[in-house]
């Protein structure tokens, strides 16, 4: 209770998520949705589905247990809810600081990372702070969501050396369900959806995604 006390809005976040995902009698964690399309409301996603997508989403990217995540997204919505999800699954470290605007102003420039995930507005300008960009390429591997890619932000993920993929998802998918790569020699104009996801379009043309 003392712990809890004295813990920063956003760490508190962090902490009733692990409450509520190690209580066994807790089956399904609510989230608020974010309102981009439509008025926000509340949703309900059982463990098991969460830990289904955390294990697409690791196998995905080929990620080894013990590795180093940075949870720079708030807990409190689906995406940093994953990123939790993801560490605990795969057993990886998670590196967890306040949520911000700047997250690269945030990290040490010793600091390096497996896994990390923003939205576009966290790297904005980032190609005119030299420091912060190579806090960026630090990073091995970058998921980048929540939000309209910029042109002038893809253009500088093109060109980093470590690699950037740009998610497709929402609360509702419990976060992405498709990853597009927008750097390297694999890189690609599409997004390719994860593990046994299936897409297709009904009679109305509206997507329909089975997972």
């Amino acid at each position: 209770q003392r712990l809890q006390e004295d813990l920063a809005a956003w760490e508190k976040h962090i902490w009733q998520f692990l409450q509520n995902w190690l209580n066994p009698k807790i089956e399904s964690i609510e989230i608020e949705t974010s309102g981009s399309t439509g008025k926000p409301k509340i949703v309900s996603h059982r463990k098991e589905y969460m830990c289904n997508s955390a294990r697409m989403t690791c196998e995905a990217l080929q990620l080894k247990k013990h590795t180093t995540v940075l949870l720079c997204l708030p807990a409190q919505k689906i995406s940093g809810m994953m990123m939790i999800a993801r560490s605990i699954v795969n057993k990886m470290d998670l590196y967890c600081i306040r949520p911000s605007s700047n997250p690269l102003g945030e990290i040490h420039d010793k600091d390096k990372f497996d896994l990390a995930a923003f939205t576009p507005t966290q790297l904005f300008e980032v190609d005119k702070d030299s420091k912060k960009l190579k806090r960026l390429e630090k990073i091995n591997k970058l998921l980048i969501g929540g939000e309209g890619m910029p042109p002038t932000l893809l253009n500088i993920l093109q060109k980093l050396s470590n690699s950037a993929y740009a998610t497709f998802g929402m609360t509702e998918t419990i976060s992405h369900i498709a990853l597009r790569k927008l750097n390297g020699k694999d890189a690609a104009d599409w997004f390719t959806t994860i593990g046994s996801i299936a897409v297709h379009t009904d009679e109305r043309n509206c997507l329909i995604i089975e997972a």
